[in-house]
C-alpha cells in the first residue's frame, strides 16, 4: 500500500480509532454538568490572509482555560499541519516546494499532523479546541469537506471563523508576502472570497459560519484579538497581544522585488529556504526607519469582482469602493516605482553589506543584493550542517539570530 493511500486510511479509520482510544471511566457529577472527558467543539479560524493571523495565532499560543484550548501542533500557525494533511496534493504545497522535500517526507510530515490533530481532538477534561491556519480556506472543496467532516467525527459541533479585507488593502498586504516568496512581478491580485467560502457555506449550517470584516471600526475592541476573544468566550486576560513585524519597508519591498527579479536561486532545499528568511530580515532591518508602501500603489492591482458575492451572501459591502476605483488592469506604473531605486538607497545598502565585511565589488544593485543573499547562504549552511570540530576546528554553533526577524 502507498504512503498515500495510508494517509488515506488513516483520515478514514480516525472515528473508530477516537472510540477505541477514548478514556473509559465513570462519569463524575462534574463531567455530567459539562466538564467533558473529550473535545466537543472546534473553532476553525481560517484568516483569510492578510487580515491579522499572525498576530491572533501567537496571541492564542499556550492558550488554555481550563475549557477552551489551542491545539499544539508545533507552530502556532496550523496552516501547514492543515493543509498537508487534509490537501489532494500536498506535494503542490509551497512550504514544501521552498523546501525541496520528496514526496516520502511530505507523507511523512502528513501522518505527523494527523497524529497531533488526533491528539488535540481526544484531550480529556476540555470541551473546546481552537485551530487556526490561513491555508485551510485556500484547500479545494474535497479538502475542506475532508477537514469539516474530520473535526466533526464523533459528534463534534464545528464552528468557522473568517476575516475579510478589502481588496485594495488585501493586495497591499498580500504582495509584501509573495515578494518574500520569491514574487517578481506586479501581478492582479484576487482576493478570493468565493473560493474560501463557498464549499463551507454548503457544509455548515448559517449559524456556525461567521464572516466578519476586517477594519479598525467593525471589529470589536479595534483589533482582531479582541474581536476573536469576543465571538468565541475566550479570556481576555489570558491573551498576549503580540504584534506582528512582518511587514516591509517600501525601500526594503523594492530591493527585494529586483532581487526576485534576477537569476539568483533562492529556495529549493532548507539551506535556500534559512538564507532567504535571513536575507529578508537583513534587508527589514537596514532599512527598518522608513515606512510601508503607500496604499495608492495598489490602486491598479486590486480585483473586485468578488465583491458583489460578499454582499448577497454575507451582508459585507464593498462594492462602493470597486464603483469609485473600478479596474484599469495598468500595473505597469507600480513595476516601475518599485524599480525606481534612489541613490540614498543604494547607500543604505552598501553599509549593509560594509558592515558584515563585504567590501568587494559589486556595481549594481543586483550585484549588492546577490552578494548579501550568498552571505546568508553560507551562515544557513554552517547552521545546518553537523558540527565537524574535530576536522574544521570550528568550536562554536554559527549565529543564526537573524532569523528571529521573520
Amino acid at each position: 500500500m502507498s504512503m498515500a493511500m495510508e494517509a488515506q486510511e488513516f483520515v478514514t479509520l480516525l472515528p473508530r480509532l477516537q472510540m477505541a482510544v477514548a478514556p473509559r471511566r465513570r462519569t463524575s457529577n462534574t463531567e455530567a454538568s459539562g466538564y467533558y472527558r473529550m473535545v466537543r467543539n472546534v473553532i476553525l479560524h481560517i484568516g483569510m490572509h492578510k487580515t491579522g493571523t499572525t498576530s491572533l495565532q501567537n496571541s492564542l499560543q499556550d492558550y488554555d482555560d481550563g475549557d477552551i484550548f489551542y491545539a499544539p501542533l508545533g507552530d502556532p500557525n496550523h496552516s501547514e499541519a492543515l493543509f498537508t494533511a487534509f490537501s489532494s496534493d500536498p506535494s503542490d504545497y509551497h512550504i514544501w516546494r521552498d523546501r525541496g522535500y520528496s514526496p516520502a517526507q511530505i507523507e511523512e510530515q502528513r501522518t505527523l499532523y494527523l497524529s497531533k490533530l488526533n491528539t488535540a481532538l481526544l484531550r480529556a477534561n476540555r470541551s473546546t479546541v481552537v485551530f487556526s491556519g490561513e491555508d485551510a480556506g485556500v484547500l479545494d472543496a474535497e479538502g475542506k469537506k475532508q477537514l469539516i467532516d474530520y473535526l466533526q467525527s464523533n459528534g463534534r459541533s464545528v464552528r468557522v471563523i473568517c476575516y475579510v479585507r478589502d481588496p485594495r488593502s488585501f493586495a497591499a498586504s498580500f504582495f509584501q508576502q509573495a515578494l518574500k516568496g520569491g514574487l517578481a512581478e506586479v501581478p492582479k491580485i484576487n482576493p478570493n472570497y468565493r473560493l474560501r467560502l463557498e464549499t463551507l457555506k454548503h457544509l455548515l449550517p448559517e449559524s456556525q459560519l461567521t464572516v466578519r470584516r476586517f477594519d479598525r471600526e467593525s471589529l470589536i475592541g479595534g483589533n482582531i484579538i479582541s474581536d476573536f476573544a469576543a465571538l468565541t468566550g475566550l479570556q481576555t486576560e489570558l491573551l498576549v497581544d503580540l504584534k506582528d513585524n512582518s511587514s516591509l519597508p517600501f525601500s526594503a519591498m523594492k530591493m527585494l522585488f529586483i532581487f526576485n527579479r534576477g537569476a539568483m536561486l533562492s529556495s529549493g532545499d532548507d539551506t535556500l529556504y534559512r538564507a532567504r528568511i535571513m536575507f529578508i530580515g537583513a534587508l527589514r532591518t537596514a532599512f527598518a526607519d522608513q515606512s510601508g508602501p503607500p496604499l495608492s500603489l495598489f490602486d491598479d492591482c486590486a480585483i473586485y469582482a468578488g465583491c458583489a458575492y460578499l454582499a448577497k451572501h454575507f451582508g459585507i459591502a464593498f462594492e462602493d469602493e470597486a464603483a469609485s476605483r473600478g479596474e484599469s488592469g495598468d500595473v505597469e506604473s507600480a513595476e516601475q516605482k518599485l524599480l525606481d531605486i534612489e541613490d540614498w538607497e543604494v547607500e543604505v545598502l552598501n553599509q549593509a553589506l560594509g558592515e558584515l565585511g563585504l567590501t568587494g565589488d559589486f556595481p549594481t544593485v543586483g550585484d549588492k543584493l546577490n552578494r548579501l543573499f550568498l552571505h546568508y547562504v553560507y551562515r544557513s549552511h554552517e547552521s545546518l550542517a553537523p558540527r565537524e570540530t574535530a576536522d574544521t576546528g570550528l568550536d562554536e554553533e554559527p549565529d543564526t539570530s537573524a532569523l528571529s526577524g521573520e
